[in-house]
Order: C-alpha cells, then structure tokens, then sequence
C-alpha cells in the first residue's frame, strides 16, 4: 500500500485464520481462483507456500489421518462446484475439469 491506496500487482487474500469452517476449503477456492486468472504455475506455488508456512493447527486438525495437501485437494471439487452457479460460460467449462 501506498498513501492508502493499493498499488498495482497481485495480491492473494489467505483465509487461513477464518473461524468458521475449514480452512481448506477457503484454500481450495482461492487455489482454484488464481489457477483460473494466472495459471496452474502460480496456484500451486500458492498452495505450496499455504501448506508449508500458512496451514495452522486447525487445518492439521481437520485433515485428521491425511496429509494437509490430501486433504487440501479433497475440497478442491466442492469449492469448484460452489463458484460454478455465479460464473460465466467460459469459467464454469473451467470449473468442470475440477469438478468431474
């Protein structure tokens, strides 16, 4: 930020400390999000640098006998599945290669 305003770049909004739900599945959604506007390249550094320094005890907590990244793509279809009414033709076709 510069003198209040938000300068040019991207910026990526983690819902890593978000107090209802799971955290992954807010993970899944923002993953699925930046795989759609940048590229497969920059959403799985995204979820890399999620699972190796942003993943907190509750994401551990609620993938239970899985690994963090298990669980992480295990919500991938369902956040894919609840943006998909609100898309447009080109992103919901997008969204079917999560889906199915």
């Amino acid at each position: 930020m510069k003198d209040g305003n938000i300068s040019d770049g991207v910026y990526i909004v983690d819902w890593a400390h978000v107090t209802k739900g799971n955290p992954l599945f807010d993970a899944a959604l923002s993953y699925i999000k930046i795989y759609y506007e940048y590229g497969k390249e920059l959403a799985e550094t995204y979820k890399k640098d999620y699972i190796s320094d942003i993943a907190g005890d509750r994401a551990k907590e609620l993938s239970a006998d899985k690994t963090v990244e298990e669980a992480f793509y295990k919500f991938v279809p369902a956040a894919a599945a609840a943006i998909m009414p609100a898309a447009n033709k080109k992103m919901r076709e997008f969204l079917r290669s999560f889906v199915i």
